[in-house]
């Protein structure tokens, strides 16, 4: 018979070898969450400093399988910036790489450690570069150590404008890079003292070519040559919805303004540019894209016309766009 006091022993002995199995088991599944995938590169982002100079900085990107979905970014100075656009372009820029890759985006962590040099970083400009360095990363891709990009990524993929870009081509070209891409749209560039620049014929008198990229798929190609379809909305599907609604009124909203003004009239490339683009979208029935085109092509020309105007002017017309 067996004594109470040693049956309890027994049962205790038990549960706590039972314990013990089972933390073995716990730690044995933790040990196994080990980093199975971790992958650097380093591009060469075009930036502008103070004195509105050119400049490459690098910036080292690094995804680590598995993650949780966090982009860490490392930069000495932080970024002070534009409100710190960097960081939250720099987190849209991992999600439309996974998403391109048909990768989860929570299963990666991305470390963005940046040089600056002497250079405060802030703006999302690079945040189309770091998505194909992204996309390269975690689909095993090189990239092509001749070409550079500036841009921001937006969250459908689209490449975004940026500023500085004559300064920026200038210094992919000291560098002795071969090919520059930036936003499309912005191949006629005025800068801010209203000078008109031709970006593409510009990166041509200095050894460049400059290629302007609507879609972060397109700078895939150029950095990797793998080809990405870009989807395409079929216009029956669109007619289903409130979307080509929505769009040619805002686009007939904008187009009537570009009447009313004399916009429609104006020999500024800067402005016509814009606008006969838009009127050929719109021909098309992509409303969306003319009303962002049309809506580029006003702002050049009420900055235009702003510097004739006088201070009640001014007022009379910001009453009048308001």
């Amino acid at each position: 018979m067996v004594r109470p006091n040693k049956l309890l022993g027994a049962v205790v002995l038990f549960t706590l070898i039972l314990v013990l199995g089972t933390l073995i088991l716990a730690l044995a599944n933790e040990w196994q969450q080990v980093i199975i995938y971790v992958r650097s590169i380093t591009i060469h982002a075009l930036a502008v400093s103070s004195n509105d100079s050119g400049a490459v900085i690098n910036i080292t990107v690094t995804a680590i399988k598995p993650g949780s979905g966090y982009v860490y970014i490392a930069s000495s100075p932080l970024p002070t910036v534009e409100s710190g656009t960097f960081p939250s372009s720099s987190q849209i820029a991992a999600l439309v790489a996974t998403y391109l890759a048909n990768q989860p985006f929570n299963e990666y962590n991305f470390l963005v450690n940046v040089e600056p040099t002497t250079l405060e970083i802030g703006g999302p400009s690079a945040s189309g570069y770091m998505t194909v360095a992204m996309w390269a990363l975690i689909t095993n891709h090189t990239l092509n150590p001749d070409v550079v990009m500036t841009g921001m990524i937006l969250p459908d993929g689209l490449i975004g404008p940026v500023g500085g870009l004559p300064a920026k081509i200038k210094a992919a070209a000291q560098e002795g890079y071969e090919v520059v891409l930036i936003p499309y749209g912005q191949q006629i560039y005025q800068t801010s003292s209203g000078q008109v620049i031709n970006l593409i014929s510009y990166g041509r008198s200095l050894g460049v070519n400059v290629i302007p990229v609507m879609d972060v798929r397109q700078a895939i190609y150029y950095f990797t040559g793998v080809n990405m379809s870009i989807p395409l909305i079929q216009a029956q599907a669109l007619k289903t919805t409130a979307y080509i609604n929505v769009t040619k009124f805002l686009w007939m909203r904008i187009y009537d303004r570009i009447i009313s003004t004399g916009a429609i009239n104006s020999t500024d490339p800067n402005v016509s540019s814009y606008i006969k683009r838009a009127i050929n979208y719109a021909s098309q029935g992509m409303y969306y894209t003319a009303a962002s085109l049309g809506f580029q092509g006003l702002i050049n020309y009420y900055q235009d016309e702003m510097q004739n105007y006088t201070a009640p002017a001014i007022r009379e017309l910001a009453q009048s766009i308001k």
